[in-house]
């Protein structure tokens, strides 16, 4: 039995040594969601694929455990769960941080990712399509 475990370091052909890697912190993307307010996209011109991004990171930033504010998911991790590559990623985030969608915030002290949630200009439309929505169940 203790010949199954596997060690840190395992032979391979030709007496080469790999190190296993230690799995990075990640997030279950399997239960993660987030919900999109389309009156954004129509709003800013955005693209699905930033829409989803705000969203995302709207929602992660507004975890009750989450005392900060901002979204700390890693940009990796961010773009596995929406389904993009690294260098896509990157530039969503600096369009919207241009666009004054996205405001950056601190690296986080623990995992040193960079922290992001919405900017003031979507936060306060996004704040007024909730307020819409509201009235609209009022009235029904």
């Amino acid at each position: 039995m203790a010949q199954n475990r596997l060690s840190e370091m395992e032979k391979v052909p030709n007496n080469l040594e790999l190190v296993k890697e230690k799995p990075s912190r990640s997030f279950n993307t399997d239960i993660m969601y987030a919900s999109v307010f389309f009156g954004l996209a129509k709003y800013f011109d955005l693209t699905t694929t930033e829409q989803l991004l705000l969203a995302l990171i709207h929602s992660l930033s507004q975890n009750p455990q989450n005392l900060t504010g901002y979204c700390y998911m890693s940009q990796e991790n961010i773009a596995k769960a929406i389904n993009i590559t690294s260098q896509t990623i990157n530039g969503l985030f600096e369009k919207l941080r241009v666009n004054e969608l996205l405001e950056k915030g601190p690296r986080h002290p623990k995992w040193n990712t960079i922290q992001w949630r919405l900017a003031p200009r979507a936060l306060d439309r996004l704040l007024y399509i909730r307020g819409q929505i509201a009235r609209a169940k009022e009235n029904k």
